[in-house]
């Protein structure tokens, strides 16, 4: 964390290129109040695993601020597999 410094990471795909690069984000709050985050990689335009893991740790860093102190800091990941398949797996991954 000392030398990466995830917490002022930017996904360079979605503010470079398009905001429709990867599908991943935080939507909102359930009843416990514990974050969502929704992601779908059908949706994503950029499926390499490299731009996919810039993009995982911004969302998760950006929540953090979000999320009540340890232990209660807790969130629910919701992932949509639709549209995923055979071609979305990565042997180098």
């Amino acid at each position: 964390r000392v030398q990466a410094k995830p917490e002022r990471s930017c996904c360079t795909k979605c503010f470079g290129k398009s905001l429709g690069s990867h599908y991943m984000q935080h939507v909102g709050f359930d009843k416990r109040g514990r974050a969502l985050v929704y992601s779908d990689i059908g949706l994503a335009m950029d499926r390499r695993p490299a731009s996919n893991v810039e993009h995982c740790v911004q969302v998760l860093e950006l929540l953090e601020k979000f999320l009540p102190p340890y232990p209660n800091d807790q969130y629910i990941w919701i992932c949509d597999f639709h549209k995923f398949g055979v071609g979305n797996m990565n042997p180098s991954v």
